[in-house]
């Protein structure tokens, strides 16, 4: 099956050529009529709020800003929760590789915890 994108209605991402403080983002998006969304996002980039229908305008104008602005995108929702499912499960084993050198029996207990992270990422996404 192929992957469907969930998009968030009336919300784009934006990131910049450098990294820019969220002042910046503000002023930036406001002089192109858009609010920068209080919620935080990761990786240098910013959640602007447009309205519901008007996501590609938004992004066609944030990009047109190509000495500023590296790209700017839909907000997929889906794909955001499968990152945060990845790096759950990645912490996990990260957690493992760390203390690798344990006994058999503390081993093998920590290898079911990982298994049953990925079965509840598994089962909650096989709803």
């Amino acid at each position: 099956m192929e992957y469907k994108p969930e998009y968030a209605e009336g919300q784009i991402l934006v990131r910049f050529l450098e990294a820019q403080q969220m002042v910046f983002a503000c002023s930036f998006g406001k002089g192109l009529g858009y609010e920068l969304s209080e919620e935080g996002y990761p990786d240098y980039a910013f959640l602007f709020l447009t309205k519901p229908g008007n996501e590609d305008k938004a992004i066609e104008e944030f990009k047109a800003e190509a000495d500023f602005v590296d790209g700017a995108y839909r907000r997929d929702l889906k794909r955001e929760k499968r990152e945060s499912d990845l790096e759950k499960l990645g912490r996990e084993i990260q957690g493992l590789r760390n203390n690798i050198e344990i006994p058999k029996e503390e081993y093998c207990m920590k290898l079911r915890g990982i298994e049953k992270v990925a079965r509840e990422i598994r089962e909650e996404v096989s709803e």
